[in-house]
C-alpha cells in the first residue's frame, strides 16, 4: 500500500498521476523529474520460511483487493499497490541505494 503522491501546490510528487486525483498533474509534468513516492510495506525477519513470506504476501494482496480495503484507504489519500516479495524486495534495494546516493553526494551526516 502506499500514498503514490505528496499533493505541494497542485502537483504530485510521484511520476505518474493517481487515480485518486486524476486532474493533479505531475512535478515531472511540469519539468521537475522527481520522485518522491511514498509507500508502505511489511517486512519479515531474516531467514523466514519462503512458505509463509508467500502465505503473508497472498493474504496482504487479497485484502488489497478487497473494496472496503480499497475504499477505506482512497479516504486517506492512499492508493493499493501489491507486489511479489521479489519486486518488494528490488524497491527497498532501489530505494536504498538512489537515497544513499543523495545522502553521500550532499554530505548529509546522519545521527
Amino acid at each position: 500500500m502506499h500514498a503514490p503522491y505528496l499533493v505541494h501546490r497542485g502537483a504530485l510528487s510521484s511520476l505518474k498521476r493517481s487515480p485518486l486525483v486524476p486532474d493533479a498533474p505531475t512535478f515531472a509534468e511540469g519539468g521537475f523529474a522527481i520522485d518522491a513516492s511514498i509507500w508502505t510495506g511489511v517486512l519479515a525477519p531474516a531467514r523466514t520460511p519462503p512458505a509463509v513470506i508467500a502465505a503473508v504476501n497472498a493474504e496482504m494482496t487479497r485484502a488489497g483487493q478487497s473494496a472496503d480495503v480499497r475504499d477505506r484507504l482512497a479516504t486517506a489519500g492512499t492508493e493499493v499497490a501489491t507486489s511479489t516479495p521479489a519486486e518488494f524486495s528490488a524497491l527497498l534495494k532501489s530505494d536504498l541505494a538512489r537515497y544513499d546516493k543523495i545522502v553521500r553526494s550532499d554530505g548529509i551526516n546522519l545521527e
